[in-house]
């Protein structure tokens, strides 16, 4: 039993996008089956405004969950910005566990908020800058860059953002990016997904009715905490997805949001919280 329970573990025949339950942050972690290759988008994290020494979040919630499924390895970290929400427990996370690389949009390694973070932390990963039109290819999955387009210094309006294909279903994660961001992929690039994390935690700003509808997401998923002060997502967003008809799921009513798939089986999405889709 114990070397059944091991293998499937270690060499899961399964993989996962999942939205980890950070509260208002994001933090997706992203698996292909056997070879396993682990990737994450983002760490989540909190500000502190208490001046008092804090247990990471990541300490609590990302890195149990790693171990869980055997994961002692991330082969690739994605960081779209420089907002705490997002890369706030970057540190702790690169001082527990190995990340052979380290991808942000170009312009971020020289702001120097992000360097003190990863400053003395870094000892085998790899930092890799990367803009609009560069691609990421590894085994099983090829995670395309749609923005910047141009070098930034690490603000909401330059975040990385991305798309990746796998069982045959389109994703794209873009931070806290903008509506004249989102302008930009629809006038440049032009790109369909079948799944999309909607922009900045489902804020006001985002995201443009005009990039929603040349996307034709299935489905939209918001990334925001519980009861949290930016009173996110926002009445207007919302009535945007009703208005399109486009179903949307948040971790503030579900948790943790898991879309596993492979495994001789179809694939199926898993909510920590039993919620209907809105």
């Amino acid at each position: 039993i114990y070397i059944v329970f091991f293998c499937l573990i270690h060499f899961p025949i399964k993989g996962q996008v999942t939205f980890i339950d950070v509260g208002q942050g994001d933090s997706i972690l992203i698996t292909t089956p056997f070879p396993r290759k682990v990737y994450m988008i983002d760490t989540g994290g909190k500000l502190n405004f208490t001046g008092k020494k804090m247990t990471p979040q990541v300490n609590k919630i990302t890195l149990p969950f790693l171990k869980a499924q055997g994961i002692s390895q991330i082969d690739g970290l994605f960081v779209s910005h420089q907002d705490a929400d997002h890369v706030g427990d970057l540190g702790p996370l690169l001082e527990q566990v190995k990340v052979k690389k380290l991808y942000m949009a170009q312009g971020l390694i020289a702001n120097p908020s992000f360097q003190k973070r990863i400053d003395g932390k870094i000892r085998h990963t790899k930092l890799v800058e990367l803009l609009a039109g560069m691609h990421v290819k590894e085994p099983k999955i090829n995670f395309s860059v749609v923005y910047p387009f141009k070098a930034g210094e690490g603000k909401n309006e330059d975040s990385l953002s991305l798309a990746f294909e796998l069982a045959n279903k389109r994703w794209m994660f873009t931070g806290d990016l903008g509506q004249d961001g989102e302008k930009e992929i629809m006038n440049k690039i032009g790109i369909q997904v079948d799944y999309f994390k909607l922009g900045h935690h489902g804020s006001k700003t985002s995201s443009n009715p005009e990039f929603l509808k040349s996307l034709q997401p299935k489905e939209v998923f918001i990334s925001a905490g519980r009861k949290n002060r930016f009173g996110h997502p926002h009445p207007e967003t919302l009535a945007t997805l009703k208005k399109q008809q486009i179903p949307w799921v948040s971790t503030q009513d579900c948790g943790m949001i898991s879309w596993t798939y492979g495994g001789f089986t179809k694939p199926e999405f898993k909510h920590f919280l039993a919620v209907d889709d809105q």
